[in-house]
C-alpha cells in the first residue's frame, strides 16, 4: 500500500486524526508514566521545532575589545594577541 493510499485511509475513518496532536495528546496525559509522556513531547519536537547543531568556529580575533565591569569603575582593554 502506498503512503497516499494509507494517509487516504486514515483520513476516512478518522478525518480528525493527527499524528503530531496525538503525540501532545499523549504528552498531557498525566496518567501514563513520565517517560512515555517524554518520549512523545520529543517525537512531536521534531515536526514543531527545527533541531539545533552545534557550530564550530575556528580562527583568531584581530580587534581590541573594551570590558567595562559594571559593578566597579574599572575598565579594561583586552588585546587578543597577546
Amino acid at each position: 500500500m502506498r503512503t497516499k493510499e494509507l494517509r487516504e485511509l486514515i483520513e476516512a475513518k478518522y478525518p480528525d486524526f493527527h499524528p503530531v496532536i496525538a503525540m501532545l495528546e499523549v504528552w498531557h496525559n498525566k496518567r501514563r508514566p513520565f517517560a512515555l509522556r517524554f518520549d512523545a513531547l520529543k517525537e512531536a519536537a521534531q515536526y514543531i521545532q527545527p533541531k539545533r547543531k552545534a557550530i564550530e568556529i575556528s580562527g583568531s580575533i584581530h580587534k581590541l575589545v573594551r570590558v567595562v565591569d559594571l559593578s566597579t569603575t574599572d575598565e579594561k582593554v583586552i588585546n587578543p594577541d597577546e
